[in-house]
């Protein structure tokens, strides 16, 4: 792999990591999972997959037909137009046929972990149709997790071994979970709005009943943050160090540009209205102290940022894989509240469930909310992914 990624991990000790070889690359997989590599280039891009007893190498599409069909596809889905459904999956049809379809013999693993290149980065894989089944996503049959680099995995699981004693992350490790939600940015306690750079943010009353749904499900694990309470405080300084996971109900700030003006609103005044500084930045993560194996951002395109080569974007997800958490659900759009809700209230309640992965639980909670009409458009689960360790 062509990129040697400094993993930052706050008061971890972890030695960064140089390049891999191809021996231990092939040996972070294990016999359910195959990596789907792409290198974009001109005349033509390079697929690789990976997996633990082989390697397979396919010639595709140059890059600005490839970053053209991946354009469309993320600009169809995430914009929600049920009267004109197969029109909207052209994009996402064709770039299968261009990436998938020379794969097809190969994609027998139940878990395809794809590491993209360039605006592939902002591709809902799982929405893609499975080439086998055309009209079925890749959804169906496939746990799907995206990666900046696979070395990432090498460096992340390597901490999490030395940190808890289990290289696995089980979910019912997790412990303790702090909830963030319907953050208050003004001096009403239903609503307000708060101008960043520009912008008026609504509040969002709605990711309080988000909230409350995972706080009844988790019990005395669960620590809600909300209204005026939903402040950076906690994180910064230093009382949330020993939870497990982190979970963001809020807006998203992204800035592809200027990747550090990113951030998560958080409140923006206090219990009597008062202003304070409410936008947590991705310089702001490089100061916490955190053991969390689990970050969720259950906001409006928390997944994107700036594209680095063979680094993913460059964005929110990114600064806390940068801190060392292991895995980060983030979204590819803005999702409609009730249907994220829904989402992470099924994902929460498999994640309680014995011996069940963050991976296994997304893959089911999209599942399930997938085959509900009202919700089986792509457009509301596909919006959500992981980011990170899949084990």
């Amino acid at each position: 792999e062509s990129v040697a990624r400094e993993i930052r991990l706050a008061g971890r000790g972890v030695t960064p990591l140089g390049p891999l070889g191809f021996d231990r690359l092939r040996a972070l997989l294990d016999p359910d999972t195959g990596l789907l590599e792409i290198a974009l280039g001109e005349p033509r891009s390079i697929a690789w997959w990976l997996t633990d007893d082989g390697l397979t190498t396919v010639e595709l599409p140059g890059r600005s037909a490839l970053e053209k069909l991946a354009e469309t596809t993320h600009r169809q889905l995430r914009r929600l137009d049920l009267t004109h459904r197969s029109t909207r999956r052209e994009g996402a049809l064709q770039l299968a046929e261009a990436v998938l379809t020379p794969l097809t013999e190969h994609l027998d693993r139940k878990r395809i972990v794809v590491v993209a290149d360039g605006a592939l980065h902002a591709v809902p894989w799982a929405a893609l149709p499975d080439p086998r089944e055309p009209w079925v996503p890749l959804l169906q049959r496939h746990e799907v997790i995206t990666l900046p680099s696979l070395s990432v995995v090498a460096a992340l699981r390597g901490n999490e071994t030395a940190a808890t004693g289990d290289p696995t992350g089980n979910a019912d490790r997790l412990g303790s979970v702090a909830i963030f939600a319907d953050p208050a940015f003004g001096a009403s306690p239903v609503l307000g709005a708060s101008p960043v750079f520009g912008a008026s943010f609504e509040r969002l009353p709605r990711t309080r009943d988000e909230a409350l749904r995972i706080g009844r499900r988790l019990g005395e694990r669960a620590r809600l943050f909300l209204g005026v309470e939903a402040h950076r405080e906690p994180l910064l300084d230093g009382s949330l160090r020993h939870f497990g996971a982190l979970h963001f109900a809020t807006h998203g700030v992204v800035d592809p540009d200027f990747p550090e003006l990113s951030g998560i609103l958080l409140s923006t005044v206090d219990g009597e209205g008062h202003p304070r500084e409410g936008m947590l930045r991705p310089h702001d993560l490089l100061t916490l102290r955190l053991e969390a194996r689990l970050v969720v951002l259950s906001g409006c395109g928390t997944a994107l940022g700036r594209p680095i080569s063979g680094e993913g974007f460059l964005g929110l997800a990114h600064g806390f894989l940068d801190l060392g958490v292991p895995r980060v659900v983030a979204s590819l759009w803005p999702v409609t509240d009730r249907a994220t809700a829904e989402l992470m209230d099924r994902f929460y309640r498999h994640l309680e469930e014995p011996e069940t992965t963050v991976a296994s639980a997304l893959h089911r909670a999209q599942r399930e909310l997938a085959a509900i009409p009202e919700w089986r458009d792509p457009h509301f689960w596909a919006a959500f992914t992981l980011q990170g360790e899949w084990k």
